[in-house]
C-alpha cells in the first residue's frame, strides 16, 4: 500500500509497520484498504460540513434572538413614550387658565381633585417605570444566558464518534507499508520521528494524515469566535445606552414629581389663606373682597407659571423624543448596513455605506446645532415676554389701586360737602394723616430729584464728550490747513523759480542758466535733506514708542506723583482741564520710562530726548498751576475717571499710535522717491548749514509733538468708543434717558395730584356736637397698600427662585443632551471602524480560502494522477 503526501520540496521513501486486520497480502486486500481509507476521508468531510451547518444554524438563531430583543426594546420605548405623553396631558390639564374663578370655595375642591389625580398618575408612572426596569433586567439575563450557550457550543465542538460495528473485531496483523512523501526535509524528519520504531494502526495513521485538515479548520472557528465577540460588544453597548436612557427618564420623572409637590404646596397655601379669610367672622367685607381679589390674582399667576412650565416640559419631551427617534433610526440603519456588508462580498457598496454614514453624521450634527440655537432663542424670547407681562401686570395693579383711592377720596369729599359740616374741631385728628401724606410727597419728590440728577449727570457727560470731539476736530482741521498752506507756498515758490528759469532760458545766457540750475538743485537738495531729517525723526520716535511697556498702574502712579503731587493713599479730585492735561501727561510719562540703547551714534539723540521730555513735563506742570480749580467747576475722582482704562485699552491705543506714525513715515519716504513735478514743488526756502544742530532738535521736537497729538486723539476716540459700547450693553446710569424723563414727568404729575387732594381734604364733620372720625378708611387703604406690596414682594421672590430652578434644570438637560450626542458620535465612529475591520478581515479570509481551495485541488489532481 503506497501513500503520496504532496507538498513542496523533496520525495523520500518511508517504510512503516502497520498493524492490520487481514492475513493475506493479495491485491484484493490492498484495494479493500484503499477503499476503507477513502471512506474515512469522506466521513471526515461530512462531519466537518455538519459542524459548519450547526454553527451557522446557531448563528442564525442568535441573530433572530437579537432581533426579538431589539423589537422588545422598541416596545418598551413606546410604552415609556406613551406614559410620558399621558403625563404631559395630565400636566396641561392641571390648572385650566381659561375658566375664570367663581369663588374661593369653588376653586379649592377641583384643584384638590386635580392634585390627587396628578399624584395618582405620577405613582402609576413610577410603577410602570419599575416594571420596565424589571423587564429590561430579565431581557438582559436572557441575552447573557444565550451568549453563554453560544460560547459553549463554539468552545466545545462536537467530537466525532468512532465507528463501532456489531461484529467482533478481527485479530490485528503486522505488515510493512512503504510511503512516498513529498514535503520539506524538516516536515519529513518530524514525521519520521513520530512514526519510526512504532507499530501504528490504520486509525492512528489516518488521524496523523488528517492533522493538516484539522489545522485548516481552525481559521473558520477563529472567524466565528471573532464575529461572536463583536456581536457581544455591540449588545453590551446597546444595553448600556438603554440603561442610561432609563436612568435619565427616571431622573426626569423624579424632577417632575418634585415640581408637582411644590405646585401643590403653593396651591395649598393659597387655599389655606382663602379659608382663613372666609372663616374669620369679624373681618369686614372690604377685606374679604380684597383678599379674594388677591387670591384670584395669585391663582392666575400660578396658573400662568404652570402653563409656562408645562410648555417647557412639552418642548423638552418633544426634543428628547426626537433624539430617541434619531438614535433608533441610526441603529436600524447601522444594522441594515452591517447586514448588507456581511452578505455582499464586493467593495463598492462598502464605500457607499461609508459615504452614507458620513452624510448621516453631518445631518445629525446640523440638526443638533439648529435645535440648540432654536431652543436658546425660544428661551430668551419666553423670558423677555414673561418679564414684559409681569411689568404690565404690576402697572395695571398700581393703576387700579390709584383709581380706587381716587374714587374713595372723591366719595369722601362728596359726603363731607353733602353733609355741610364745618372743619374747625377735627383738625387735630387729621394731623397724622397730613403728616403721612407730607412724608409720601417728600419721598416722591426725593425720587424725582434723584431721577433729575441722573438725567443731568448723563446730559453733562454727553455735552463734555461733544466738546472734546469738537476740540479734536478743530485741532485736526487746523493742522490740515497749516500743512496745506505750507504745501501751497512751496508750490508757488517752485513755480516762481521755474518761471524765472524759463525767462532766463529765453535770453540764451548759458552761464546764468547754469547758475540758476545749480541754485535750484541746491535748494531741492536742501528740501530732500529736510524731508530726510523729518523722516529720521519720525523713525526715532516710532522706535521709542515701540519700546513703551504696557503698565497702567505704574503710569497712573507717575501721573499722581509728577503732575498732581498727590500721595498714593489719599483720594485725588480733578477738574476737566486737569483731565486734558493728564491725557498729555500720560504720553510723556510713558516716554520718560523708556531707556533707549546708547551707542556711539545716538549720544546726542539721547541727550535731546531727555531734554525734550523734561521740558514738556515742566510745561504741563506750569499749565496746571496757571489753571487753578475754580469754585464752580465740577470735580471728579481720579480713580473713577480712569476706571475704564486697563492694560487691554492701553495696548490698543499704543498699537493705533504705532500704525499712524508708521503711515506718516512711509508717506514721507514715498514723497522723497518721487521724481516728477510734485517732488520739485516741495522746494522751500534755503536753510543755513550752520544751524543744522538746532534744526535737527526742532525736527525731533516737532515729531514728538505730532506723536503726542496723535496719542491724545487716539486715546479720546478709544475712550468714547468704549463708553458708547458699555452704554449700549445696558449701563444703568444713562441707558434709558427717555424712560427716565417719562418716569420723572409721571412722578411730578402724581405729586401735583396728591397736593391738590391734600388741599381739598382738610374738612371736619360734626353731628350733634360729636366729631365723626373719618380716618379709618384711609388707614384701611394704607393697610391694603402695604399688604399688596408685601404680596408683590413675596411673588417676586418665588418667581426668582423658580426661574433659577428652571435655569438649572435647563442647563442640566443641555449638558445631558450634549453628552448623549457625543456618545452617539463615538458609537458611530466605533461602528464604522468595526465595519472597516470586518471588511478587511473578510477580504483576507476570502483570499486565504481561495488559496486553500487551489492547493487542495492540486493535491486531488496529484492523487488522481498517481492512482491512475
Amino acid at each position: 500500500m503506497t501513500y503520496v503526501v504532496h507538498q513542496n520540496q523533496s520525495l523520500e521513501p518511508l517504510n512503516l509497520n502497520l498493524d492490520d486486520d487481514d492475513d493475506d497480502d493479495d491485491d484484493h486486500d490492498d484495494n479493500d484498504d484503499n477503499d476503507d481509507d477513502d471512506d474515512d476521508d469522506d466521513d471526515d468531510d461530512d462531519d466537518d460540513e455538519e459542524i459548519m451547518e450547526e454553527l451557522k444554524a446557531q448563528l442564525e438563531n442568535c441573530h433572530q434572538q437579537l432581533l426579538e430583543s431589539n423589537r422588545h426594546k422598541e416596545q418598551l420605548e413606546q410604552q415609556l413614550r406613551s406614559a410620558l405623553e399621558r403625563e404631559q396631558d395630565v400636566r396641561t390639564g392641571y390648572i385650566s387658565p381659561l375658566e375664570p374663578p367663581l369663588g374661593l370655595e369653588a376653586d379649592v375642591t377641583p384643584q384638590m381633585k386635580k392634585s390627587e389625580l396628578v399624584s395618582s398618575q405620577a405613582q402609576s408612572l413610577t410603577r410602570k417605570y419599575q416594571e420596565t426596569k424589571e423587564l429590561l433586567k430579565l431581557q438582559e439575563l436572557k441575552k447573557r444566558s444565550m451568549q453563554a450557550q453560544l460560547g459553549l457550543t463554539l468552545s466545545h465542538l462536537p467530537i466525532k464518534d468512532a465507528y463501532f460495528s456489531d461484529t467482533p473485531p478481527p485479530e490485528p496483523v503486522l505488515k510493512n507499508v512503504s510511503l512516498l512523501l513529498h514535503d520539506s526535509t524538516e516536515a519529513i524528519q518530524e514525521f519520521e520521528d513520530m512514526v519510526t520504531e512504532k507499530t501504528l494502526t490504520t486509525k492512528e495513521l489516518s488521524s496523523l494524515l488528517k492533522s493538516h485538515s484539522c489545522n485548516r479548520d481552525i481559521p473558520d472557528r477563529l472567524q466565528l469566535q471573532k464575529i461572536l465577540e463583536s456581536w457581544k460588544c455591540q449588545q453590551e453597548i446597546t444595553n448600556e445606552t438603554i440603561r442610561k436612557s432609563l436612568a435619565k427618564a427616571g431622573e426626569s420623572i423624579r424632577d417632575y414629581e418634585a415640581r408637582l409637590l411644590t405646585m401643590e404646596e403653593a396651591v395649598g397655601k393659597v387655599q389655606r389663606q382663602s379659608f382663613e379669610g372666609i372663616k374669620s367672622p369679624f373681618a369686614p367685607c372690604t377685606k374679604i373682597e380684597n383678599h379674594s381679589e388677591t387670591s384670584e390674582m395669585t391663582i392666575g399667576m400660578l396658573s400662568q407659571k404652570v402653563e409656562l412650565l408645562t410648555c417647557e416640559n412639552g418642548a423638552l419631551k418633544q426634543r428628547c423624543q426626537e433624539i430617541i427617534n434619531q438614535l433608533t433610526e441610526a441603529d436600524r440603519e447601522i444594522d441594515r448596513l452591517k447586514a448588507e456588508l456581511i452578505c455582499q462580498q464586493g467593495g463598492k457598496q462598502h464605500h457607499l455605506v461609508m459615504e452614507e454614514l458620513k452624510m448621516l453624521k453631518a445631518e445629525l450634527a446640523e440638526s443638533q446645532a439648529n435645535d440648540i440655537d432654536r431652543e436658546y432663542y425660544e428661551r430668551e424670547l419666553n423670558e423677555k415676554s414673561l418679564r414684559l407681562h409681569e411689568a404690565l401686570v404690576t402697572l395695571e395693579e398700581l393703576g387700579t389701586t390709584l383709581k380706587e383711592t381716587e374714587k374713595k377720596l372723591q366719595l369722601k369729599e362728596a359726603t363731607l360737602k353733602g353733609l355741610g359740616f364745618s372743619a374747625d374741631i377735627e383738625g387735630e385728628d387729621l394731623e397724622p394723616e397730613k403728616d403721612q401724606l407730607h412724608e409720601l410727597l417728600e419721598a416722591s419728590q426725593t425720587e424725582l430729584h434723584e431721577a433729575k440728577a441722573q438725567l443731568e449727570s448723563s446730559e453733562q457727560k454727553y455735552t463734555e464728550l461733544e466738546v472734546r470731539n469738537k476740540e479734536l476736530t478743530r485741532l485736526s482741521n487746523e493742522s490740515e490747513s497749516v500743512l496745506k498752506e505750507r504745501l501751497a507756498q512751496a508750490e508757488e515758490e517752485l513755480q516762481r523759480l521755474r518761471d524765472k528759469l524759463e525767462t532766463q532760458s529765453r535770453l540764451e545766457e548759458t552761464e546764468y542758466v547754469q547758475t540758476v540750475e545749480v541754485e535750484v538743485a541746491d535748494k531741492e537738495q536742501q528740501v530732500v535733506e529736510e524731508f530726510e531729517r523729518k523722516s529720521k525723526a519720525f523713525r526715532q520716535v516710532l522706535d521709542i514708542v515701540t519700546q513703551v511697556e504696557v503698565n497702567v498702574e505704574r503710569m497712573l502712579l507717575d501721573l499722581r506723583s509728577t503732575l498732581f503731587d498727590a500721595p498714593q493713599d489719599e483720594p485725588l479730585m480733578v477738574s476737566r482741564a486737569d483731565r486734558m492735561l493728564a491725557v498729555e501727561g500720560e504720553f510723556w510719562s510713558q516716554l520718560s520710562r523708556v531707556q533707549p540703547e546708547a551707542d556711539s551714534t545716538s549720544v546726542e539723540f539721547l541727550s535731546l530726548f531727555k531734554e525734550i521730555i523734561a521740558q514738556e513735563l515742566a510745561n504741563l506742570k506750569k499749565r496746571r498751576l496757571r489753571r487753578q480749580a475754580k469754585s464752580d467747576e465740577v470735580l471728579e475722582d481720579f480713580a473713577a475717571v480712569y476706571s475704564w482704562f486697563d492694560n487691554d485699552a492701553h495696548s490698543l491705543i499704543l498699537q493705533e499710535l504705532r500704525n499712524t506714525l508708521l503711515e506718516n513715515s512711509t508717506e514721507r519716504v514715498s514723497v522723497l522717491k518721487l521724481k516728477d513735478a510734485k517732488s520739485s514743488s516741495l522746494v522751500q526756502d534755503s536753510v543755513a548749514i550752520e544751524g543744522q544742530q538746532k534744526q535737527e532738535s526742532n525736527y525731533l521736537r516737532d515729531a514728538f509733538k505730532e506723536a503726542c497729538l496723535a496719542y491724545v486723539m487716539i486715546r479720546l476716540t478709544v475712550e468714547r468708543d468704549l463708553k458708547q459700547y458699555k452704554e449700549e450693553l445696558g449701563d444703568p446710569e444713562c441707558a434709558n434717558c427717555l424712560a427716565l424723563k417719562e418716569l420723572a414727568s409721571n412722578l411730578q404729575w402724581q405729586v401735583d395730584q396728591l397736593q391738590s387732594q391734600m388741599s381739598e381734604a382738610e374738612l371736619k364733620i360734626q353731628i350733634e356736637g360729636k366729631a365723626i372720625d373719618s380716618v379709618d378708611k384711609t388707614i384701611e387703604l394704607q393697610d391694603m397698600l402695604a399688604k399688596h406690596k408685601k404680596e408683590l414682594r413675596e411673588l417676586k421672590e418665588t418667581y426668582e427662585q423658580e426661574n433659577q430652578k428652571l435655569q438649572q434644570d435647563l442647563a442640566k438637560v443641555n449638558e445631558a443632551l450634549h453628552l448623549r450626542s457625543e456618545e452617539n458620535i463615538k458609537e458611530i465612529d466605533s461602528l464604522t471602524n468595526c465595519m472597516e475591520n470586518l471588511q478587511t478581515k473578510h477580504e483576507t479570509e476570502q483570499k486565504h480560502l481561495a488559496e486553500n481551495f487551489e492547493r487542495e485541488m492540486e493535491e486531488l489532481w496529484s492523487l488522481v494522477s498517481q492512482a491512475t
